[in-house]
């Protein structure tokens, strides 16, 4: 017996998807019937303006000889829908060679996802069907996540498109940069692999209610620390580039994680004041990026 939700949910996100198409053609209508003239200007180019030229496609598409069409299945978000056929024979054949059935699951999802974000090229152009998409080589969006879609379906994975709208907020953002201190107490030299995975290693006796690790710095050395009743405690040293009188500060585990993982570089630097201060941490040799740590509270 089918229960409601994914009903419903699969008729929302219809519903979504034709409340879009009729406003984009709602208002390619209504600049056609109020701006014809301009539109008509539009399409008359001189001799001697440039014009425009299609990318080339930027790979090969593998051999179609003996790749019969793939099976038929009926199964949802795994049957062939309009616009992707995933049981095409090019679909099918660029599946194989991408990895299908060697593959685990993710790694084929991941070949596949790279194919299409970095092999193919995003153009403003037809949404045709993903034979003439690929073929192509270029296409919208829509175009290159309907590549997705079917290169995943032909290889048994399950997939399906999830459409979103953004709709415009009146407010003010807030004041973030009111929160960056002017001046540091200390700053910590850190080889960020080693901390990022000090940071897991620490993290891993935290469930879903526990948040807090500690931060302390001593010369030379920086410890991490948690605890949970449930599953007991963890702590870590490693070296740090630090001189200067002990400090404890408390950062939720899950942000000072993701803070540290999205530095590329090979060393990172945090910055602290105290702990009922924000913490920043910042790529060391790279401009731009700054991430503000808030602190949490520390018991006594």
């Amino acid at each position: 017996m089918t229960s409601a939700a994914p009903v419903n949910e699969d008729l929302r996100g219809q519903l979504t998807y034709l409340s879009l198409i009729l406003k984009g053609i709602t208002s390619v209508g209504t600049l056609l019937v109020t701006s014809t003239g301009d539109v008509l200007k539009l399409r008359q180019t001189s001799d001697r303006e440039e014009h425009y030229t299609r990318p080339p496609r930027r790979y090969d598409l593998p051999s179609t000889i003996g790749i019969d069409r793939g099976p038929k299945t009926r199964e949802k978000y795994l049957r062939p829908t309009h616009l992707c056929d995933t049981r095409a024979p090019e679909v099918v054949a660029l599946a194989r060679h991408l990895g299908a059935g060697d593959l685990a699951d993710r790694e084929f999802a991941e070949a596949a996802f790279d194919f299409a974000k970095n092999r193919m090229t995003l153009e403003i152009a037809p949404i045709d069907d993903v034979v003439t998409t690929l073929r192509r080589g270029t296409g919208t969006c829509f175009g290159l996540i309907t590549v997705f879609i079917a290169l995943c379906r032909a290889a048994g994975i399950k997939a399906r498109y999830k459409i979103f709208s953004t709709t415009m907020i009146e407010g003010q953002f807030p004041k973030y940069q009111q929160l960056f201190p002017e001046s540091w107490e200390c700053d910590v030299r850190l080889d960020r692999n080693e901390l990022l995975e000090a940071i897991k290693r620490v993290g891993g006796v935290l469930d879903r209610d526990g948040r807090l690790i500690k931060v302390t710095l001593n010369s030379g050395e920086l410890t991490l620390a948690a605890e949970t009743p449930e599953l007991g405690d963890a702590s870590e040293t490693i070296p740090a580039g630090f001189e200067g009188e002990e400090m404890t500060v408390g950062f939720d585990h899950t942000y000072f994680r993701e803070g540290v993982d999205s530095i590329k570089g090979e060393e990172v630097m945090l910055k602290l004041i105290s702990p009922l201060r924000p913490g920043l941490i910042l790529p060391i040799g790279e401009e731009g990026f700054r991430y503000l740590l808030m602190p949490l509270r520390l018991s006594d």
